[in-house]
């Protein structure tokens, strides 16, 4: 059908594009207009409060939602395919809890002996399976802690949306794996305003009735 590839690929990227319009202005302490926050993001203004925390917190948090979401996403579905283990995901062969081990280990202990090392690589030594995998997860985790429930999910959302062809899985899968973050993110905002929750636990909430959703659909 001439429509699908469209639908397949525009609608996850028109759902980032709303979320991620979203999460400029949404639940700000500082008012900002929906089309305020565009118009921030553009040079030649005088810099006021509203573009100050658009372009310094608002701008730069979303950006590393969209790039976590997507590497947990890639990261989850090569392990899946490396492992032929739908179950497979960073949390439960360890890697994420190795990757935060390390990082706990070198921040309670005199830092010196690894100065010079990034945050990303002592989490990625602690994860200890494949390199490319584990720096990539390990670059997660060091910034946004253990979140990598994602990766177990997003890999089984692709494949029902786009099939089993990792050609087309990775790419769709790093969109759903942005959206899912991204959307985590928000509603951590929203959910305590003006306080915030974690966003890992907005993320099994929004996560586990999809996984649960699917497992029902497979069975």
């Amino acid at each position: 059908m001439s429509g699908r590839p469209l639908i397949a690929w525009g609608g996850p990227l028109a759902l980032l594009a709303g979320i991620f319009w979203l999460s400029l202005f949404s639940w700000s302490p500082v008012p900002i207009g929906s089309w305020q926050a565009i118009s921030e993001l553009l040079p030649g203004k005088v810099s006021v409060l509203s573009q100050a925390l658009v372009l310094n917190l608002r701008l730069p948090r979303s950006l590393v939602a969209i790039l976590l979401g997507a590497s947990l996403a890639v990261a989850g579905c090569l392990l899946q395919t490396l492992t032929r283990n739908p179950l497979a995901s960073p949390s439960l062969l360890g890697i994420n809890a190795g990757a935060s081990l390390a990082m706990v280990v070198t921040s309670a202990f005199d830092p010196s002996w690894v100065a010079g090392y990034s945050i990303a690589l002592l989490a990625a030594m602690g994860g200890g399976l494949s390199w490319g995998v584990v720096m990539l997860l390990g670059s997660c985790v060091s910034v946004a802690g253990p979140v990598a429930f994602l990766g177990l999910l997003v890999p089984h959302m692709a494949r029902v949306w786009i099939g089993n062809d990792l050609r087309l899985m990775l790419p769709i899968g790093m969109l759903f794996g942005a959206v899912l973050m991204l959307l985590a993110d928000l509603l951590a905002r929203a959910v305590a305003f003006p306080a915030e929750l974690p966003a890992g636990a907005m993320l099994a909430l929004i996560g586990a009735p999809c996984f649960i959703w699917l497992v029902r659909r497979r069975t």
